[in-house]
């Protein structure tokens, strides 16, 4: 007699259907820090360390109040995925924010990703005082991987808005 298991074929069923829908897609993680001798104070040690060794990089206090900011860290991975076969070398990370002096106009900032820079697969970028005197304070963000006019890859900020 032939007991027929419906939970058992629905689960192999099911993980069938997901494997063969897997597929690598592009990803783009930012990390965000926030540097200044405020966090250097802070109860949580690791926010702590992070501003500490950043100001440590600099020994003149002049040079520490300047390296005051944002700090972002750019990772990605299986960029070549999402290319398929247009392997172009035409891609950029394009950084789009917002800050407090420009009100509504969007800036950018666009770094073209070739060579060893592509391979590291990563990007470290500082949004500190000098900008923050010309721009004002960062308000939004978003940032975008494209090869082309194709996006591969984003992120951004809980305060971004597309349009206002």
């Amino acid at each position: 007699m032939f007991v027929f298991k419906l939970p058992s074929i629905l689960a192999a069923f099911v993980a069938l259907t997901l494997i063969s829908c897997m597929q690598s897609l592009p990803v783009l993680e930012v990390k965000q820090d926030r540097v200044s001798l405020e966090h250097v104070r802070s109860e949580d040690q690791m926010v702590a360390f992070n501003s500490e060794s950043e100001l440590n990089k600099h020994i003149h206090p002049r040079d520490r109040q300047a390296a005051h900011g944002e700090y972002f860290t750019f990772l990605w991975d299986n960029l070549e995925q999402g290319l398929g076969a247009d392997a172009s070398d035409d891609l950029r990370l394009i950084f789009y924010y917002r800050a407090s002096k420009t009100q509504s106009k969007v800036l950018k900032k666009v770094w073209n990703i070739q060579g060893e820079l592509r391979k590291s697969q990563i990007l470290k970028f500082a949004y500190t005082q000098k900008w923050v005197e010309d721009k004002g304070h960062l308000l939004s963000w978003r940032a975008e991987i494209k090869s082309a006019n194709r996006v591969l890859a984003e992120q951004q900020s809980y305060l971004w808005k597309d349009s206002y």
